[in-house]
């Protein structure tokens, strides 16, 4: 049935189990067939250095049959170069899709016979591309001591060759850095269609000697050759290949890395180096400068500052602090040194020391009219009551803002203070340019002429009607306005005309729509759903569509149940896998128009009955009658985070992503005005997620792989 769901943001809470790491999903599935593999590569066993070697195979749906053949042919003739044994070459072998599918571990088999055995056996699966999540299985499972790895302090060369023909559907290059930095040498080859740069992101350095493409799988038997000499470690790598490292050459078994020497760092290309820069590389705190000395860095102040006690900040020497400044008025502190100041009004003397009053306006030069006086800066000149200074800032005029007769007043002026003001005269009143006079009433003398109503407009009297009526052509009378009789009220059953407008009615039995047109019996109130066919209607062709319908009868899920279906029948106790079903159901029918979501059994016994038609399935409560004991299902607490969260009256907001996600949600303003946001996460990965409201701004959150979580918070 059709589930409600409601979500509300308050203070941000977010509940839900939280998993370590994401583990690859395996799928363990064994199987045989009859595909005949030609070797054409003849028996070529050469002695080689002992390795662990993991065979990564695209086993994607864009992968033909028959080049899927040409793969495992390509490994069995590269296997006639390995020297397999328990105290030799160890080979493993996994092939992934949308799942990682191991074939056989680095410990199964202890003969090539057996490793090519096993190779002509795989089968095609034909799914997806999750080269990122085959990567994180080879470093985590596939190349480990409990897998058949040899310990690390054997040195024994851990290498993966990842064969793929497609773009990942997954990121690769976080977790191939990961597995090189954990000393896994990693080949990438590449078919057809795939991007360069990706092969780089997963292929080990220097890229020449670990990744290679072919235009097809007919071409991919061409990299033999390239191997043979890679596997069999019969040279020294450094001295056969130009490998133009900088400082060390570090010869591997199928290639070589380069090295610097102490004090220095390599460059991205993996070639040259650089003098490391100890300041640059790490926090080292200094607040003014950081030094590289041969064995680390030291700080160091600016001229004027002392280092303090932590070695790290400075500050600065305050030379008047030491008290013998001798400065009457103030003391500035200088890098290495210190001079006197004298407060505004004052001057320095000789002494460098003491200090005077200034008196601007004793040299008599102040050429001021009437008045002066003496301020901290200068000698200013002012005017006696009645006067004001001129814009040459000495002389004074008398205050008259209206003398000038620049005023512009149409009728009467009068000064105020600093300006003059236009006035008018009794029965006129100032326009809005404080400059020219209007009538003040011009429907006072009663000529207007109106019937019904009028008002003052500007220099005019304008006649105007009651509502209901209409002006006639004259301007001056008034008629009724009909409204219903123009046609065009639309109204399903009757009409009837008010002054605005013209008004729907309906007939007795029936009430008006939200539409103000139609009409509808008045005995039906809203429409109830059931959850059992919903993975084969979608919601917006079933609930989406009713809605937009009948707008005016609200939906609501009545029966809902979980193990209803011959896949999936009766009781499983502790099923998250059920409570997601619930959860997403919910959200689905809330975002579709649902008001309201009921199970269709509040608690059954561990059969999933009683049932007359022995139809057992699951429900949230469990009771074990024998034992006098009851289990909450994962389903009732699915259904408790809703109840919790979603309060009666909330109203459903709009919510948008800002890219595509696996995250499935519903917003909603509750009655006291805070929102919350329920977000259910079905996929096996944690999601790290923003939610932007422009009331509080961004909220940042993390939504665990299979988990129900709820954002709350106060809008205003």
């Amino acid at each position: 049935m059709r589930s409600l769901v409601l979500a509300f943001f308050c203070l941000l809470c977010c509940s839900a189990a939280r998993p370590e790491r994401r583990r690859p999903k395996l799928v363990m599935v064994k199987r045989r067939n009859d595909t005949t593999i030609q070797n054409n590569t003849p028996e070529n066993p050469c002695k080689a250095t002992p390795l662990d070697f993991i065979f990564v195979i695209d086993s994607s749906r864009s992968i033909r049959p028959e080049d899927y053949d040409k793969v495992k042919t390509f490994i069995i003739n590269l296997l006639q170069f390995l020297d397999v044994g328990l105290n030799a070459t160890r080979v493993g072998l996994l092939q992934y899709g949308s799942v990682v599918q191991p074939e056989f571990s680095l410990s199964t088999h202890t003969s090539k016979a057996q490793v090519e055995e096993a190779v002509r056996n795989m089968q095609h699966l034909a799914t997806g591309t999750m080269t990122g999540l085959a990567i994180q299985y080879t470093m985590e499972v596939a190349l480990t001591e409990e897998q058949g790895a040899r310990p690390k302090s054997l040195q024994i060369p851990r290498i993966a060759m990842i064969v793929t023909d497609g773009r990942p559907q997954d990121t690769v290059e976080e977790i191939a850095a990961e597995a090189r930095e954990a000393g896994i040498q990693i080949f990438a080859i590449g078919v057809g269609r795939v991007e360069m740069k990706t092969l780089k992101a997963i292929g080990s350095q220097p890229h020449s000697e670990h990744v290679h493409l072919v235009a097809n799988f007919s071409q991919i038997e061409t990299l033999i050759s390239v191997f043979k000499s890679k596997l069999c470690g019969g040279s020294d790598m450094c001295k056969v290949v130009e490998h133009q490292c900088q400082h060390i050459c570090v010869s591997s078994p199928a290639s070589y890395r380069c090295r610097c020497r102490k004090g220095f760092t390599l460059n991205p290309d993996g070639k040259t180096c650089k003098a490391e820069d100890m300041c640059a590389m790490v926090d080292h705190g200094c607040d003014h400068i950081c030094v590289n000395l041969a064995d680390g860095y030291e700080c160091r102040c600016r001229p004027g500052y002392e280092l303090t006690i932590d070695l790290k900040t400075c500050n600065r020497i305050d030379y008047c602090d030491l008290g013998n400044h001798g400065c009457e008025h103030n003391c500035v502190s200088l890098p290495g040194s210190y001079i006197c100041s004298c407060k505004k009004g004052f001057v320095l003397n000789a002494d460098g020391k003491t200090c005077s009053q200034i008196d601007h306006c004793a040299a008599g030069s102040h050429g001021c009219e009437q008045e002066f006086m003496n301020t901290e800066t200068a000698c200013v000149c002012k005017c006696t009551n009645g006067y004001t200074l001129r814009s040459d800032g000495k002389t004074c005029q008398k205050v008259d803002p209206c003398a000038d007769g620049s005023h512009g007043c149409e009728q009467e002026f009068v000064s105020a203070g600093d300006s003059c003001v236009c006035r008018c005269r009794i029965g006129f009143t100032l326009r809005p340019d404080g400059k020219t006079c209007k009538k003040v009433d011009p429907c006072a003398d009663g000529s207007h002429g109106c019937e019904q109503e009028f008002v003052s407009a500007g220099d005019s009297c304008v006649c105007r009607c009651r509502k209901g009526f209409t002006l006639r052509p004259d301007g001056k009378t008034c008629k009724k306005i009909e409204h219903c009789l123009q046609g065009n009220h639309g109204c399903e059953q009757e009409f009837m005309n008010t002054e605005n407008s013209c008004v729907c009615k309906c007939g007795e039995g029936y009430t008006l729509r939200q539409d103000g047109k139609t009409c509808q019996t008045r005995y039906i109130h809203g429409v109830a759903v059931h959850w059992y066919l919903d993975s084969l209607v979608p919601a917006e062709a079933s609930l989406g569509a009713t809605h937009q319908l009948f707008p005016e009868y609200y939906l609501f899920g009545t029966e809902a149940c979980a193990g209803w279906s011959s896949v999936d029948r009766g009781v499983k106790l502790g099923s998250w896998d059920h409570a997601e079903q619930y959860a997403h159901d919910i959200l689905e029918d809330l975002n579709h128009y649902v008001v309201g979501w009921t199970d269709w059994n509040l608690a059954l016994d561990q059969t999933g009955g009683p049932n007359w038609v022995k139809n057992f399935v699951d429900s949230p409560v469990i009771v074990d009658a024998k034992r006098d004991v009851f289990y909450k299902q994962p389903t009732f607490y699915s259904m408790a985070h809703f109840s919790a969260f979603l309060w009666e009256g909330s109203q459903r907001v709009g919510v948008s992503a800002s890219a595509k996600t696996q995250l499935e949600f519903s917003a909603f303003v509750r009655p006291d005005g805070s929102v919350v946001l329920i977000v259910l996460n079905r996929s096996s990965s944690a999601i790290q997620f923003e939610v932007w409201d422009p009331a509080v701004g961004y909220i940042p959150c993390t939504a665990p792989a299979h988990s129900l979580l709820t954002a709350a918070w106060n809008a205003h």
